[in-house]
């Protein structure tokens, strides 16, 4: 190649004067460009244990997105520690240029504890390449964390009264929230108090037996270091138990039956699930008199329910008859005859006795004249 052409395509500058001294000079080298990071936080104010997520927006002048490199997430609290901690692992920016951070916590992964001192959350953007410089930026006003209300319910059992207390959202509901715990529960029954105990872990448990019937249950926390107070209240109601008579055939008019009588059982909860199954449906086969069955049923909640059917005259077995000459007569030991005992007389001696009971059972006896 010509010396000339071989200069262009070098892209060496070219002497004025052919055949001067060729002096290279080396150009300027390429500057990064300068970052900005602006942090913004999903929720200016927070509660114990409510998700808040910070996203740091990574721009050049003017204003343009970069979407090379990753951004680390940092809190500070001067009450906890003069270095800030960082949260969770660097994020990659997108190619909007942003990057959201995990759950804000606590060092050890614990939610935001309420203080009076503010949370400094602050995001540093590590460039991938050369092209851009470093940055950092911090959300500017600061996260102020306080108390999260609390829900409370109550769940009596057969011995005990039982609150169950969480956080009501938003807050408690981050991962490794404390439940309330320490503050003091007071437990009432047809508003008159019977008992306090202290929550531990979420639960406070009085020993107590609800009488039978219908009552109104209500609890009250004080609150703690991190819940509000709270008051809640519900019914207890008894489970309902009905019994049903289906007999073969209905009884007679003096009150008896004459065949197996079945008894069906039905229950229906009242707010909380059965201790056992429903009684199984039993059938009465033997013959009597005021024959009763008596079936319990118990809740969870400590309700119960009992049902008693009673009164059920049952006579299955035939009258007795006897006869004496052209004449006869009935006998019944249990629901007694029914009118008298009819004879009818063939004109060859032979005949057929008759007899019904009370509860409808039909003898005959036949035979023949001596």
């Amino acid at each position: 190649m010509h010396q000339l052409m071989r200069r262009v395509a070098w892209g060496l500058a070219l002497p004025l004067v052919v055949g001067a001294p060729v002096v290279l000079v080396a150009g300027p080298a390429h500057a990064a460009e300068m970052t900005e990071t602006a942090v913004t936080l999903s929720a200016p104010t927070a509660v114990y244990g409510q998700e808040v997520h910070a996203t740091a927006a990574v721009t050049v002048y003017p204003s343009v997105p970069v979407s090379e490199g990753s951004v680390q997430f940092y809190i500070k609290h001067e009450g906890v520690s003069e270095e800030p901690w960082p949260v969770g692992t660097p994020v990659q920016l997108n190619a909007s240029g942003t990057a959201s951070s995990p759950p804000l916590t606590m060092s050890d992964g614990k939610p935001l504890e309420v203080d009076a001192i503010l949370y400094d959350v602050s995001a540093f953007y590590q460039p991938s390449t050369s092209a851009y410089d470093p940055s950092s930026g911090s959300a500017g006003n600061d996260l102020p964390v306080t108390k999260a209300a609390s829900s409370i319910a109550v769940l009596p059992t057969a011995t005990t009264l039982v609150a169950d207390l969480t956080g009501l959202f938003p807050g408690g509901i981050q991962e490794n929230s404390f439940r309330p715990d320490g503050g003091a529960v007071h437990f009432n029954v047809d508003g008159v108090e019977v008992g306090t105990n202290d929550a531990v872990d979420g639960k406070a448990t009085l020993n107590y037996v609800v009488p039978p019937g219908a009552h109104t249950l209500a609890a009250s926390y004080t609150g703690d270091g991190r819940y509000l107070a709270s008051a809640a209240s519900s019914s207890r109601a008894d489970p309902i138990l009905q019994a049903r008579l289906l007999p073969l055939f209905p009884k007679s008019k003096s009150g008896w039956y004459h065949s197996p009588v079945d008894i069906w059982f039905i229950c229906k909860p009242q707010g909380s699930e059965l201790v056992e199954d429903c009684p199984v449906d039993i059938s009465l086969t033997k013959s009597g008199k005021d024959q009763s069955v008596t079936r319990t049923i118990h809740a969870i909640d400590g309700g119960s329910a009992t049902v008693t059917v009673s009164d059920i005259d049952i006579d299955r077995d035939r009258p007795e008859i006897s006869v004496e000459g052209r004449t006869c007569t009935a006998t019944d030991k249990l629901s007694g005859v029914k009118g008298k005992c009819r004879m009818h007389i063939a004109p060859n001696g032979l005949y057929r006795a008759v007899a019904t009971d009370k509860a409808g059972n039909r003898a005959v006896k036949r035979g023949k004249l001596g």
